[in-house]
């Protein structure tokens, strides 16, 4: 059968019923999640640290930069977190375990993995902006290069990973059902 036989609803959807092959395919992508939430944790633990430690300067503002990045860093690890539930979520329905509608989640993952890229953006502002109000002899210092790296970390394994439906970019029937829209859209 060629492929401009085949109709949509021939082409089998991820997520209707346990499916083994693409739980283990996307396993990867939760296993991301998970790590961007852990070093979500580690971001925040560092600046806090950092922000206890830093040095108070007489008409210094570097000390308010540094709580703008601990709230960057929470609202890191609130990004990772939903992506981790959000992953949790879909693993479930493609497991079988139980049958989820995940198109909400589908869409709160991909509004979500936009915002991170305005967190981390904020984050690195706020982040070098007390890095140069302070001093590398500080203790504050590198807890703060510390919290801003995993932050970019975070962002980059957990933040970005969006729930998809229709299995991961990549996948077979990913591409015979763009190519089935392709042809059809030319048919028209």
């Amino acid at each position: 059968m060629l492929d401009e036989e085949y109709h949509r609803d021939q082409i089998a959807d991820y997520g209707t019923f346990a499916q083994p092959a693409i739980a283990a395919r996307m396993k990867p992508a939760m296993r991301k999640a998970q790590l961007g939430d852990l070093f979500s944790v580690v971001s925040v633990v560092a600046t806090v640290a950092g922000l206890v430690l830093y040095p108070i300067f007489a008409g210094s503002d570097g000390q308010s930069w540094a709580v703008a990045a601990l709230i960057c860093s929470v609202l890191m690890l609130a990004v990772t977190t939903f992506q981790h539930l959000a992953w949790w979520r879909a693993m479930v329905e493609f497991t079988g375990a139980k049958d989820i509608d995940l198109e909400s989640w589908r869409k709160a993952s991909w509004l979500v993995h936009l915002v991170s890229y305005l967190v981390v953006a904020a984050g690195i502002w706020t982040y070098l902006a007390a890095l140069v109000r302070s001093s590398p002899d500080a203790t504050a210092y590198w807890l703060l290069v510390l919290g801003l790296l995993t932050l970019v970390v975070a962002q980059v394994l957990g933040g970005v990973q969006y729930v998809r439906v229709s299995g991961p970019p990549g996948t077979v029937s990913n591409h015979i059902r763009q190519l089935i829209d392709r042809q059809d859209q030319r048919a028209r």
